[in-house]
């Protein structure tokens, strides 16, 4: 066993591991190895598993953060069904790449907003802690996903921006008033809160989430 863990630990000359391939490969052989590696993973102790789930390449992605960049769903579902443990857990879904983009940062950028509803909704319901540190988590820039998917909005539906707003009117429903102005009002580097980011690149965005933060308690 220690041969065959230090086979699948062994980086190539990007710091990828087979984990990393089988999580960018595609096709019915690269599923059927994805799955091997992740029940092997789901063997080891804790030590192993989580150096083996958590290593980055030299762009600094984890196995999820590739698993998004992806599309699937199901491989980011694959993952964080082998994370037994809520540290775990919590340590793959708010780990950084080399620009400080948490997986669901990267997902508000890839305008993937199925893969944004099933980060912030994994187990039907993440628990509160768990998504204010997903909702207030900022990149190397300062940026939350919800300062990233107000950028991203072009268009009148503004979905991705919609599910986040969505989550953080389920913490006011559970009486985490500081966790949602906390949010609101994390400024990124060039000094906006999400709400200023909105007046400034996106007027009509902003009357939208005008009328969403309406709705809210008035002690918010």
């Amino acid at each position: 066993r220690p041969t065959l863990i230090k086979q699948l630990s062994t980086p190539d000359h990007y710091s990828q591991q087979p984990l990393h391939l089988a999580m960018m490969n595609h096709g019915e052989e690269s599923e059927k190895s994805l799955e091997a590696l992740l029940k092997y993973s789901r063997s080891l102790g804790s030590p192993e598993q989580q150096n083996l789930l958590l290593a980055p390449t030299t762009q600094g992605d984890t196995p999820i953060h590739l698993a998004v960049l992806s599309h699937s769903v199901e491989k980011v579902d694959q993952i964080l069904i082998c994370a037994d443990e809520a540290a775990l857990l919590n340590q793959i879904i708010s780990a950084q790449d080399s620009h400080g983009n948490t997986p669901l940062h990267l997902a508000v950028l890839e305008q993937q907003p199925a893969m944004v509803e099933y980060l912030l909704e994994y187990e039907n319901a993440a628990p509160s802690t768990t998504v204010k540190m997903m909702l207030s988590s900022q990149n190397h820039h300062g940026n939350t996903p919800l300062h990233l998917a107000i950028q991203q909005a072009v268009d009148e539906t503004y979905e991705i921006v919609k599910k986040l707003f969505d989550e953080i009117k389920q913490l006011v429903e559970i009486q985490q008033e500081l966790a949602v102005k906390e949010i609101l009002l994390i400024q990124n580097h060039t000094g906006d809160p999400p709400l200023h980011l909105a007046a400034v690149q996106n007027p009509s965005l902003l009357n939208s989430l005008l009328l969403w933060v309406e709705r809210f308690p008035s002690n918010i």
